[in-house]
């Protein structure tokens, strides 16, 4: 069932963005329920427990034009901050999401830094 939208009514956005924007939500939702999925099987380990970002995951997966600093803000104080990079690392996990301090990007960027140094 299609769900009406005020701003396509008014002519404030024509259907093609309106479907590109709902396939954008749709696909962050997807993100967060792997992420959660993955939380709740405790692949992540003992630490994910311990994590700051515990129960913020909308905060971790900032939509698209939110502010990440508050993601940013969590894990500046995360005791488990290591632990997290190191199973970002492995798994490749949170598509999007801010994880150790880290966006996708800077993991990716930081990830060929490293293979280039070594």
């Amino acid at each position: 069932m299609r769900r009406l939208d005020l701003r396509h009514v008014l002519g404030e956005v024509d259907a093609e963005e309106l479907e590109a924007e709902q396939a954008e939500h749709l696909d962050r939702a997807l993100r967060y329920a792997e992420f959660l999925g993955e939380v709740l099987r405790g692949s992540p380990g003992w630490w994910a427990q311990d994590a700051a970002c515990k129960g913020y995951t909308r905060t971790m997966f900032p939509e698209h034009g939110q502010s990440a600093e508050p993601a940013y803000t969590l894990c500046e104080v995360c005791t488990v901050q290591v632990q997290c990079r190191q199973w970002a690392d492995e798994t490749g996990n949170a598509q999007g999401g801010i994880l150790a301090g880290e966006s996708e990007r800077n993991r990716r960027s930081r990830r060929v830094e490293e293979r280039r140094a070594a």
